[in-house]
């Protein structure tokens, strides 16, 4: 099996399309009080307020030409319940709608939609009701689903990630396909709106945690089935991996294995069985050091010096 899946490894290693990463610019007012951090990596991160309802609106500037789909990646943080890549109590999130607006670099006014044609994902999961724990008292049968639900124009669907107790912590993506290819001689400024209206009352939110969004211009773009951490040791050579690497990447390779599929079905299987585990909040140092500023008056929204 090793060498069966080394020659797996040659053929996944460079099949996915280059991505520009976004740095965009998040209009406030949208966000129902929800703060974004920008990271380093061009993702942003939710922090303070959570509104269990809201429609996020974000603009960034690009130069690239014939844009043809837009990925949506969700990211695990510290700073997340459970890591994340969400903000519920169980680190889970719901998209309701992913839309996009372009307009020519030199001239915002005039956005026009981009038509979403096609979505894919790295998580498919079936249409079940919202949980009773996130009921808005709305008497709407609302759900959550494939990521087809993110692009249906309803918002009483919404793509969901919730995998059970054992997958639901994990980073996932998403690609929408444009309709027709995005380009402006003078470069082109989108629009995203991310509609995260999957939360009930009492603040109980599904909002996005993490997040980053980037651009391509190839061709018949998808989801990268690889979960990201997967899709990271493959530029680790075989004889610099840790045994814990190689078991994750065999983990995720046993499932293509045609051969192997009673045995993957009976795995799976175990996986849906396993328990609801018991959680509880503990430091981790932050690999990175923060500034830290004298408040004025207390306020954390309003610093002053730097300590």
């Amino acid at each position: 099996w090793q060498e069966q899946m080394s020659r797996w490894e040659d053929e996944v290693r460079d099949n996915q399309p280059s991505w520009t990463v976004l740095r965009p610019t998040v209009e406030e007012i949208s966000t129902g009080g929800q703060k974004y951090l920008p990271l380093g990596d061009g993702s942003l991160l939710a922090q303070g307020f959570a509104p269990s309802k809201h429609r996020g609106e974000m603009s960034a500037p690009t130069d690239l030409k014939n844009i043809t789909a837009f990925r949506l990646e969700l990211l695990n943080d510290s700073n997340l319940p459970l890591k994340g890549p969400g903000r519920s109590v169980k680190g889970t999130a719901a998209l309701t709608e992913f839309e996009v607006e372009a307009a020519p670099g030199d001239d915002p006014e005039k956005a026009e939609a981009v038509k979403i044609a096609a979505a894919t994902a790295d998580v498919a999961l079936a249409e079940a009701p919202l949980e009773a724990f996130f009921d808005d008292r709305s008497n709407q049968p609302r759900v959550t689903g494939p990521v087809d639900f993110a692009i249906d124009g309803n918002e009483n669907t919404a793509w969901g990630i919730d995998e059970g107790p054992a997958r639901r912590n994990l980073a996932r993506k998403a690609v929408f396909v444009a309709e027709t290819p995005v380009s402006h001689s003078e470069g082109t400024l989108l629009t995203f709106y991310l509609s995260q209206k999957h939360g009930g009352r009492y603040h109980r939110n599904q909002n996005l945690g993490r997040f980053r969004l980037s651009v391509t211009t190839a061709p018949e773009a998808k989801a990268d089935p690889l979960p990201k951490r997967v899709r990271d040791i493959l530029s680790t050579p075989l004889s610099e991996r840790t045994p814990s690497q190689t078991r994750l990447v065999f983990r995720f390779w046993r499932t293509t294995v045609p051969e192997w599929r009673r045995e993957n079905d009976e795995i799976e299987a175990l996986w849906r069985q396993h328990p609801e585990g018991s959680r509880q909040l503990v430091l981790e140092e932050c690999g990175e050091k923060r500034p830290t500023h004298v408040l004025n008056r207390g306020d954390f929204l309003n610093p002053a010096r730097e300590v």
